[in-house]
């Protein structure tokens, strides 16, 4: 029997763009603190190289988001993971707020 694997893998991109979606559409600092905990710490690891690019133009687009004091370690995570999928050399330039969080103290 073959079965299709392409309803499972179209599921798993909607439930990680949601989650990303969740989170970046946070309104309040200590609600994104809430919400990368519910939502993104733990799906991280399944997280792919499309799902993972989609979460940080999510949150490049919102001060709430990058801009709380527990980004700066908590999305060294997703950083852990962008680069773990799509290598070193991944251009974070086009995303210069999450860069700034999770490059700061290799300067």
């Amino acid at each position: 029997m073959n079965i299709s694997l392409a309803p499972v893998l179209s599921l798993r991109s909607i439930i990680q763009q949601a989650l990303s979606s969740y989170y970046c559409a946070s309104r309040r600092f200590d609600e994104a603190d809430y919400r990368f905990q519910e939502a993104i710490s733990p799906y991280l690891e399944f997280f792919d190289k499309e799902a993972i690019v989609f979460l940080i133009e999510g949150i490049e687009q919102n001060d709430q988001v990058y801009g709380r004091r527990k980004a700066k370690e908590e999305h060294k995570e997703i950083k852990k993971k962008l680069f773990q999928l799509h290598g070193q050399e991944f251009d974070l330039n086009p995303y210069p707020d999450f860069k700034k969080n999770v490059m700061e103290d290799e300067c």
